[in-house]
């Protein structure tokens, strides 16, 4: 007796015909691809897939034509719950979430506020400024907005966790892993766009931050944070 077959009408027409003409090869129907019915996040606002950090120097971080390395998926997955910065609930969200306030706070001040000194050393150097700074601003605006600057904020501390990978002994021979969730960025992106960015009809406030201000600036505005615990002004 014949193996039961679960296809539908088409497929079983084509199958009957295959079996009857052997060397006939069926026309296939093509697969319905699945819709994300979730609330749309533009492209940009998740890191490309092919984004890859051997190295805590971005300058020496590979090109999309070398070979992809085994943690792509596990770096796809880690970061993917962007959400709209620019809309004042969202805004409000973050900012009163003693959660992430705590996350972004622990960030900065671990290992006695090793990522800002690592910083430091980073944008001394105009060549790791532009690798870092081309990823997120591709198209050469010279600008990254509110939209983006959670985004922004999670290389620094990729490449910094790279260099922590490879300071540890225990680590030698392993490939650096990324496991960088934006929720420790979160509270402290939206306090810096809060702070620094200009407010709009709707509540909401905006930031427009230029190259130099990341060179300038930023160090800066995550000590200001960390002096005030992460709090707005009254």
């Amino acid at each position: 007796m014949g193996a039961a077959c679960g296809c539908d009408g088409d497929n079983r027409k084509a199958y009957e015909q295959t079996q009857a003409n052997p060397d006939m090869k069926p026309e296939r129907r093509p697969i319905k691809q699945h819709i994300n019915t979730t609330k749309k996040v533009h492209d940009e606002s998740v890191l490309s897939s092919d984004e890859e950090y051997e190295s805590a120097d971005p300058s020496s971080a590979p090109s999309s034509d070398e070979p992809k390395q085994p943690y792509k998926s596990e770096q796809r997955a880690s970061i993917q719950h962007y959400r709209d910065y620019r809309q004042t609930q969202i805004q409000q969200e973050i900012i009163n979430n003693e959660s992430l306030r705590n996350e972004s706070l622990q960030l900065l001040s671990d290992n006695n506020q090793g990522l800002i000194k690592f910083m430091k050393k980073m944008i001394a150097s105009d060549v790791s400024v532009n690798k870092i700074w081309n990823k997120i601003d591709s198209s050469g605006t010279g600008k990254i907005g509110t939209k983006k600057l959670a985004k922004f904020l999670t290389l620094p501390v990729i490449f910094y966790k790279a260099t922590q990978h490879q300071k540890n002994k225990e680590n030698k021979g392993t490939a650096f892993k990324p496991n960088i969730d934006i929720s420790c960025v979160e509270h402290l992106s939206v306090w810096i766009i809060c702070s620094y960015g200009v407010k709009t009809e709707d509540g909401s406030y905006r930031i427009s931050i230029a190259k130099i201000d990341f060179k300038k600036k930023l160090i800066g505005w995550f000590q200001e944070y960390i002096d005030c615990d992460g709090m707005m002004d009254e």
